[in-house]
């Protein structure tokens, strides 16, 4: 009988079959029959039944029995099923069994199927694959365990498959109680993780494995062999078997990383022997993470080891024998204590990283040269000959062994290896012949003086006296001019070497030298420009003297960064590649540079002088200034552009952060040449904004004289705390009193050249901008502000929209409101906004400052030794502690007819002249005269408040207002005061400017208060308004 496919497919209520005379159960058959808890067939004694695809998917629970001459298991026939047992007993046809056919039965727990004949399999196999409860397999005649067969079969612990012999790839995978396993016991076949994870599995016919593949016994942690067996494998084979501990291994692997991480992790093995007759490499990772691997025994055809190989291991004596090649951390934080090397050695640099332990290695035979930054890690490491001691090998010398504490170099040695001295006790060195020692004295922790006597040696290698923490002086013949990289880093005790012929310096080479005071570039021979590279003084911070020839001098990156240098008089550069050159140098207050005519590149770079002292900058023809050149200076800073500035590039944040800053120009004939334009906060080319510089306003006005604004050019430089708190976020309210042009292209394109079509999206507004008040007509610009909120236009403004990046937002068209909904908005001083004003014009806009013809640019006073040719310091100003890193020389005030340009501290001694005594004394009269002025204020107020004031009329409008009878306009009365309304506006009004010049005092002064205001620090227009603030009432 032949059951069709479909017959009762889906059929959930069906319990029980029982079918007779069967030959065959078609396709679907009895597919998803969820509640079937009996099967009982009745075949045909000579039947070859065939259970089809699918024939019992996802059906429920039940057991099947079958006894006949043949059957066969379709592909997924019962998976997913539910089938509890499953016997079969064939005869002359045996049993077929599809890929997948018992796929998932997660109720099963046993299986026994015994045919007379071969059994056959498909090779995708998959027939038993994670069965959860499988325990017992019996099947007779099969010889071929395909791929997966058994996988993640986690209950499985007994197999009796006597004539199996092939194991396909992931045959028994992860069988973790799989205990005992009966197979065939002659030439057995394993491929790749066929047993891996059977955690459980310790015992293994493993002398008679033919062939063996990649993680065959991988995490088999249970497994053990006995000692007279040589194991062999590939990749993995065995690794993280942890019941191991004595092998015999023999290499059989082609290539280094066939047998990769073989042994890996196998943390209970402690010896390995290998055997003779194998190939020669010992390959990467193949015993690393072998923590109590104690003893190694390699044979002689032994004569590579690579990458990791033995890592984290507990080797303490090892004799490499004929290796004479170890590859990258070869021995990784092993525990080796003696080394023997018997061959010139080809070693990585890495291999024996973190062998701190390693104490000794002999050199047998013709093992001699090696480098010894190899052992950094081991720093208690001797090094003897095959008799005893190490005596220079050659030319070479390996190791300063001697107790000696002076050494002079013999006539025969030529090289030093590295780290030579690294061990010794030697504190004086001295050599009269070149030598080749790069390296060579790194880490000579205890030598403190040098003297090369020999003018053969024409530089200073690199890294040679890297790490001498203790070297103070060093003595040069005049022909060394070259030092290398690194020469002398972190020599923190260096003080006395003659750079003056000197003209390259290698990178950081003189980095960390505490204790460089003085550097003099000035015996070069003409034509000879000093090359400093990257970091080359990087943090001297005692180095406060540098001296400068008069030709071309070029820096590279943060080579003069966190130093102590105060003062330098001239140098000619080659700037270009200088970035940081001078940052954090925070005692600099005066630098005078120009530029070497002989290169194209006047360009002064990113980070140059920023947090630096500089007091006074005489900015030279330039073609570039770029970012953040001369940002975050504290000091009041007066920067002067040559008299030819033309519009040449000044990226907008060159002065970010600088808030005490000014700007001037010089002259040439009498005449301001260029057409710049110095405003208030404004550097401006004509009518085009460059940048805004200085702390702006939260409130900015743009003034009347600009047109164009560039990108970037209005910087807001919000004010951060330590924590990252925001105590200032800059300009949030921008005026924009007229139509202005925001350009969005690039600066040296000319401005009348449109770069972009129509509406360009102008995105380089202040960060926490949020209100814009605009008095044009028309928007000109797309502008886009994150948290750009509201727009405030006049009446003349011709839209209802204003245009945002993608979307329209409407305007506001009434009074200027500069409030924010910022929570914690820093409110300081003269920044804080006028929350509102009906005009814009009662915004303060910046304004031109008026310009004279500057000559020569002031600079402080700075103590005559800084500019002396001599290394002599006869005083010793020390870099500032506190947090604005001050300078602590003794400056003066200098002045031109340009600028009131004042330096530090007026001198204490100097006595107060007869005009000084005189301006006090009136300002004492004056004081007097205001004091009374206030007491009557005082008085009038407690009289009788009958007569309407300005105040009381205003404040009846706010009551009317507030009971909501009426609607009114309210104007503040500090706006609508006129002078002439003013009863004390006499007292005020200006007199004629006056210069004054008293002991250091320069300025240009105005009226007797502002004379006032500057001595005594009363801020007299203030006072004004508060007297008119008191009158009304407020």
């Amino acid at each position: 009988m032949n059951v069709p496919k479909y017959l009762c497919y889906y059929c959930s209520q069906l319990t029980s079959i029982k079918i007779s005379n069967l030959d065959s159960i078609g396709e679907y058959a009895f597919a998803f029959c969820s509640n079937i808890v009996s099967i009982n067939f009745n075949f045909k004694s000579n039947s070859q039944i065939q259970f089809r695809f699918f024939s019992f998917y996802y059906c429920g629970s039940f057991d099947i029995e079958i006894s006949t001459i043949g059957v066969t298991f379709e592909s997924y026939s019962f998976a997913y099923s539910k089938i509890k047992s499953l016997t079969i007993v064939t005869t002359t046809n045996g049993i077929s069994f599809g890929s997948n056919c018992f796929y998932r039965c997660s109720s099963l727990t046993r299986v026994s199927a015994e045919s007379e004949t071969p059994i056959e399999t498909t090779y995708n196999g998959l027939f038993f694959t994670e069965c959860m409860k499988l325990t017992e397999v019996l099947i007779t005649n099969l010889e071929v365990v395909q791929p997966k067969s058994f996988k993640n079969c986690i209950s499985l612990r007994t197999v009796n498959i006597p004539q199996a012999n092939t194991f396909k790839e992931y045959a028994f995978f992860n069988c973790k109680e799989l205990e005992e396993i009966t197979i065939n016991q002659a030439d057995l076949i394993l491929d790749k993780y066929c047993f891996s994870r059977c955690s459980k599995l310790k015992t293994f016919p493993i002398d008679r494995i033919k062939t063996i593949s990649e993680g065959a016994f991988c995490l088999c942690s249970s497994l053990t062999v006995g000692n007279d067996i040589v194991l062999t494998g590939k990749q993995s084979t065995f690794s993280g078997c942890n019941s191991l501990i004595d092998i015999k291994f023999k290499i059989q692997a082609d290539s280094y990383k066939q047998d990769a991480s073989i042994f890996e992790d196998c943390i209970g093995l402690t010896t390995v022997t290998f055997v003779s007759g194998g190939k020669s490499v010992v390959s990467p990772f193949m015993f690393k993470g072998c923590t109590s691997l104690t003893t190694v025994n390699f044979d002689d055809s032994i004569t590579s080891i690579y990458d990791y190989a033995f890592e984290n291991t507990l080797l303490t004596n090892l004799d490499l024998k004929n290796v004479y090649y170890i590859s990258k951390k070869a021995f990784l934080n092993s525990k080796i204590e003696t080394l023997t090397f018997n061959k010139q050695m080809t070693i990585d640099k890495t291999a024996f990283l973190g062998c701190t332990n390693l104490k000794l290695i002999k050199l047998q035979n013709d093992a001699n040269i090696y480098n010894k930054d190899i052992f950094k890690d081991s720093p208690n490491v001797r090094i003897i000959s095959s008799d005893s001691s190490l005596p220079p090998t050659g030319d070479t010398l390996i190791e300063f062994t001697n107790e000696d504490t002076a050494y002079n170099i013999p006539s025969s040695i030529k090289k030093i290896e590295k780290y030579a001295f690294k061990s010794s006790k030697v504190k004086t060195i001295t050599c009269d012949h070149k030598i080749d020692f790069e390296w060579g004295f790194a880490e000579a922790k205890t030598l403190e003086e040098v003297v090369f006597t020999t003018k053969e040696i024409i530089e200073i290698a690199s890294f040679a006296f890297c790490n001498c923490t203790n070297l103070k002086k060093v003595l040069l013949e005049p022909e060394t001019y070259i030092i290398g990289d690194y020469a002398f880093y972190n020599c923190q005790s260096l003080s006395e070497i003659n750079l003056s012929k000197f003209n390259s310096f290698g990178a950081s080479s003189f980095e960390n030298c505490f204790s460089l005071k003085s550097i003099r570039f000035m015996d070069l021979k003409e034509g000879k420009n000093v090359f400093i590279y990257d970091r080359a003084f990087y943090n001297c911070n005692k180095l406060i003297k540098v001296r400068f020839p008069d030709y071309g001098v070029q820096i590279n990156q943060y080579c003069f960064a966190y130093t102590g240098i105060i003062a330098i008089e001239k140098i000619i550069l080659d700037f270009d590649k200088g970035i940081g050159a001078f940052s954090h140098a925070y005692d600099l207050v005066y630098i005078k540079i120009s530029f070497d005519l002989t290169t194209y590149s006047r360009s002064i770079p990113k980070y140059a002088f920023e947090y630096t002292s500089l007091l006074s900058f005489d900015i030279p023809y330039f073609q570039k200034i770029e970012a953040y050149a001369f940002s975050h200076i504290n000091k009041s800073t007066y920067f002067v552009f040559t008299y030819d500035f033309y519009y040449d590039f000044i990226d907008p944040t060159a002065f970010y952060g600088s808030f005490n800053i000014k700007f001037d120009q010089k002259c040439r004939d009498g005449v301001i040449l260029s057409i710049i334009t110095i405003g208030e906060h404004e550097i401006a080319y004509d009518s085009i904004l460059i940048l805004t510089y200085g702390k702006m306003p939260s409130t900015y006005v743009i003034p009347s004289f600009i047109t164009v604004v560039l990108p970037n050019a209005i910087q807001s430089c919000p004010i951060y705390s330590e924590d990252g708190k925001i105590l200032d976020y800059g300009v949030t309210t921008l005026v924009i009193p007229h139509n202005i042009e925001f350009v969005t292209y690039n600066y040296y394109q000319p401005w009348r050249e449109s770069s972009s079509t129509n509406f360009p999206i102008y995105d380089t507004l202040p960060l926490y901008l949020q209100n814009i008040c605009f008095g044009g007509y028309y928007q000109s610009s797309n502008f886009d502000s994150p948290l750009l909120k509201n727009i405030y236009v006049t009446n003349n403004f011709t839209s209802s929209f204003w245009f945002k990046r993608e979307k329209f937002i409407p305007v506001i068209k009434g009074e200027c409101d500069s409030s924010t909904s910022f929570e914690d908005y820093a409110k300081g001083d003269y920044y804080a906004p006028t929350k509102k004003s009906t005009e814009y014009g009662q915004l303060t806009p910046s304004k031109k400052i008026d310009r004279v013809c500057i000559f020569e640019v002031p600079i402080p006073d700075i103590p005559s030794f800084l500019f002396s040719d001599d290394d002599e310091i006869t005083e010793n100003p020390q870099p500032s502690d506190n947090d604005e890193n001050t300078n602590t020389t003794t400056t003066t005030t200098t002045t031109t007819n340009a600028f009131p340009f004042e330096i530090g501290e007026p001198n204490e001694s100097s006595s107060l002249s007869l005009l000084i005594i005189i301006l006090i004394a009136v300002a004492i009269v004056e004081v007097i005269l205001i004091l009374s002025l206030i007491i009557l204020i005082v008085i009038k107020q407690k009289e009788s408040e009958d007569s309407e004031s300005t105040f009381e009329f205003n404040q009846e409008q706010i009551d009317t207002l507030l009971s909501g009878t009426t609607s009114v306009t309210i104007t503040t009365a500090l706006f609508n005061t006129q002078i002439s309304d003013d009863s004390f506006a006499k007292d005020f009004e200006d007199d004629e400017e006056t210069y004054l010049l008293a002991s250091g005092l320069i300025g240009k002064l105005g009226s007797t208060h502002s004379i006032l205001s500057r001595l005594i620090g009363i801020d007299f227009n203030t006072l004004r308004i508060g007297m008119i603030l008191g009158e009304m009432k407020i």
